[in-house]
């Protein structure tokens, strides 16, 4: 079993391989989710999604990552990104 940290806030947990890691953040009008899984293929990919609370505006995005590893990197970027741009890490 490995054990991987995702950021300096966040305790790090056993991860088995097929366990999907999930970051959600949150600014007083967006959401955004941020999720690294295996696809229906069996590829690690990097799954984003983010909407309005107040409207219908959303979109995803799709980034294939070649390993956990890689997978971890991107979503430590995505959470970097997200909390200069004002968003809160939810539990």
């Amino acid at each position: 079993m490995t054990v991987i940290a995702i950021d300096t806030k966040t305790l790090p947990l056993p991860v088995e391989t097929d366990t999907p890691i999930k970051l959600q953040f949150s600014s007083p009008t967006k959401l955004f989710a941020a999720m690294l899984a295996k696809d229906l293929f069996g590829d690690w990919v990097v799954m984003q999604v983010w909407g309005s609370k107040f409207t219908r505006n959303s979109g995803r995005m799709s980034i294939p990552v070649k390993s956990v590893a890689e997978g971890i990197e991107v979503l430590k970027d995505i959470a970097k990104s997200r909390e200069k741009h004002g968003y809160a890490l939810l539990p």
